[in-house]
């Protein structure tokens, strides 16, 4: 029996001759290490430190590496033009007409194509969804405030009356079509701008967490555990997100595209998500599917 005082009290504490490892205070419940494990031991403690936690290790920072990528495609994001896409053609003789509509959050690309004998020619104009639907409101104004038919003759008010309704109901369509697009790409920025302050926020959480766990930076035990709530929570949170984000876009996206069915007239039209919303959908589910292992160590 060997007698040791405590280095937390500095009450005595009795310990058999041989005892190694690690020990309770009976007086004030304080850890301690005592004595010199054999040489076996500590290569066995020695493994187990290195490699018992590496997939938790490997984990973290492959959450930390997703996270980043999250971060740089909801950047990117922002800006594109590749939301959603609509393709159009049709053939004139030996010409060929292609319209190409690549629709971003705010302004929609579209590029015109002729393919003939003489050669081939491109055009292309931006449109902003909150312009167009301005200029839009005040066509129908201007419809309703000048009597365009007030000055054709009587036999021709009727048709003069259809042709103008038809008209009306035109631009009305494509003003609907102009608000719905505005509508969709505004709800779907707003949710990326929260996502990539969720982002950010992750990653200082991680970095912090990592820094703590392999270098010799010590965090309050408190405080790490909040951030690993707190990290494996957002993280959850930032996926779903954006994943509502994709689905709404989609729902309140109108497709149809009035300048595009005018362009191509009798011609084909194909359309479809574009390449940042399909990264997007998959990212964010992946990433809050890779999130649940956080969640699930935290409640265990």
């Amino acid at each position: 029996m060997v007698e040791i005082l405590c280095p937390h009290c500095e009450e005595e504490i009795g310990l058999d001759d041989d005892a190694v490892g690690e020990f309770i205070c009976p007086h004030c419940d304080g850890d301690f290490e005592w004595g010199e494990p054999e040489e076996a031991d500590l290569e066995s403690q020695g493994f187990d430190r290195d490699y018992s936690g590496l997939p938790d290790l490997i984990y973290s920072f492959g959450m930390l590496a997703f996270t980043l990528v999250m971060a740089i495609v909801t950047v990117v994001g922002l800006s594109s033009n590749s939301w959603y896409n609509i393709d159009t053609a049709y053939v004139d003789g030996p010409a060929e007409y292609k319209g190409e509509f690549v629709f971003g959050l705010s302004e929609v690309e579209i590029t015109y194509t002729l393919i003939s004998p003489a050669g081939t020619s491109i055009d292309g104009e931006t449109y902003n969804y909150e312009d167009e639907e301005n200029k839009i409101l005040q066509e129908l104004e201007e419809i309703d405030e000048y009597g365009l038919c007030d000055d054709v003759a009587e036999e021709e008010q009727q048709q003069c009356q259809n042709n103008l309704a038809e008209w009306k109901h035109e631009t009305t369509v494509n003003l609907e079509e102009w608000e719905d697009w505005n509508s969709s790409g505004s709800l779907m920025n707003f949710f990326l701008v929260i996502c990539l302050i969720f982002s950010i926020i992750i990653l200082l959480s991680k970095i912090s967490i990592l820094l703590d766990d392999n270098t010799n930076m010590e965090l309050p035990a408190n405080m790490i555990a909040i951030l690993n709530k707190a990290d494996n929570i957002s993280t959850f949170v930032t996926g779903i997100l954006l994943l509502i984000g994709c689905v709404i876009f989609t729902v309140m996206s109108p497709g149809e595209f009035y300048m595009a069915r005018v362009f191509a007239g009798d011609g084909d039209i194909s359309s479809g998500m574009g390449m940042i919303w399909w990264t997007t959908l998959l990212l964010s589910i992946g990433y809050f599917s890779a999130s649940i292992r956080g969640l699930v160590s935290d409640f265990n």
